[in-house]
């Protein structure tokens, strides 16, 4: 029970306490519900969308379903996302891309990086059919949590601090499997014979991505993991999109 109160809290502004109160190892179970949670998230994201999809134009719609995800979220991966895009454009080095990183403040390129992100979430979700569209919106957080699994059983940590190293290996066989387990319950659910090209394709851009960061800067940290996170659900909708 504690661990999936864990990732709730760690992923989302609801839970008790703040995130930096929760122990490490509790935060390494947690791994385990990473999908769950998603997969709630998605749940609120349709809710909103039925709820006034009949009464406001399609573009609010979408652009209030995006809103709504980054107030769910405390936009904790964006900030990630940003800080990554930020520390990999103008750091020369390892330590210098970490070093950038750490700091607090957005530079240029990470403000612009995050508003191009925003535009194309938006972008793909105005293109995807209403019919379909509570399809995306589930997998679409969904897959970005089990992306940063993935990702955490491929890489280890870039430094000896911060949260990123408890998501890193040895990150045990039992939350590996288990999110891999929901995550493709669930997508068989919704994609029925479009699985196995659904979940091949977020694995693969997973895998290419994290192999990218490490080779960077040597592991993972909390933010090359929200960064994970923000572009799997891009990516995703992509792919839902040509599916």
């Amino acid at each position: 029970m504690k661990s999936i109160v864990t990732a709730i809290q760690f992923l989302t502004i609801f839970g008790w306490g703040r995130r930096g109160e929760v122990t490490s190892d509790y935060l390494s179970r947690s791994l385990f519900y990473f999908p769950f949670v998603g997969l709630l998230i998605g749940g609120c994201l349709v809710g909103l969308n039925f709820a006034i999809s009949k009464h406001l134009n399609h573009s609010v719609v979408n652009l209030s379903i995006i809103v709504l995800l980054i107030i769910l979220t405390g936009a904790l991966h964006l900030d990630g996302f940003a800080d990554t895009v930020d520390g990999f454009y103008a750091g020369k080095d390892s330590q210098g891309i970490l070093k950038i990183m750490e700091d607090s403040h957005i530079g240029t390129m990470g403000a612009i990086g995050l508003i191009v992100l925003i535009l194309l979430k938006f972008a793909f979700l105005e293109g995807i059919p209403e019919a379909i569209k509570y399809k995306a919106l589930l997998l679409m957080p969904l897959s970005g949590r089990w992306a940063m699994v993935v990702s955490g059983s491929l890489s280890r940590g870039a430094k000896s601090g911060g949260l990123g190293k408890f998501f890193c290996k040895p990150v045990r066989v039992r939350e590996w499997l288990g999110a891999t387990l929901f995550t493709l319950i669930v997508a068989f659910l919704i994609l029925k014979t479009q699985l196995l090209l659904f979940i091949f394709s977020i694995f693969l851009f997973t895998l290419i991505l994290t192999r990218y960061i490490t080779r960077k800067i040597g592991g993972m940290t909390g933010d090359t993991f929200g960064a994970i996170n923000e572009l799997t659900e891009v990516f995703s909708l992509l792919i839902l999109s040509l599916l």
